[in-house]
């Protein structure tokens, strides 16, 4: 009676396939929704800097002219302009928000003004940015009584 016992062990081709495929199938399904968050989540970002940027340029120009300039937040939620003073004469084209995101929260009369001084007309301005997903992702701007931006 002489048994044989075998001291190797290990796995089967059969199951490393399976185990392989399996995974496949997890990260098909996780990868492509890890991708969509990531891709909204820098449009987001992009857009809340050009945004800002723009503020910013608007109280240089009121500053460095000596005249009123204002953001104008277009009626639609896709179009972003800047003009000066209450006139229509606009010194740079309508700009595109990304498809990902849209404006939430637009300042009164949907415009922000810098008077020539540099200060804000109002003490307050928020403007809030959010994704078009599920909205749960966001960026507000604000613009203080001095005239600073900030993105939070």
């Amino acid at each position: 009676m002489n048994r044989r016992v075998s001291s190797e062990s290990g796995f089967t081709l059969i199951e490393v396939i399976v185990v392989v495929l399996l995974l496949g199938i997890a990260a098909a399904m996780v990868l492509p929704r890890g991708y969509r968050e990531a891709t909204t989540g820098a449009a987001l970002d992009t857009e809340a800097q050009k945004l800002a940027g723009v503020i910013r340029l608007a109280r240089q120009k009121a500053v460095a002219g000596g005249r009123t300039y204002k953001v104008h937040l277009s009626t639609d939620n896709y179009h972003l302009a800047w003009q000066i003073g209450d006139g229509p004469e606009t010194d740079e084209p309508l700009r595109e928000i990304d498809s990902h995101v849209i404006i939430t929260k637009f300042p009164a009369n949907r415009a922000i003004v810098f008077e020539p001084h540099g200060n804000p007309s109002t003490e307050v301005y928020t403007i809030i940015l959010s994704d078009k997903g599920d909205g749960t992702a966001t960026k507000t701007i604000e613009v203080n009584g001095l005239g600073t931006v900030d993105i939070k």
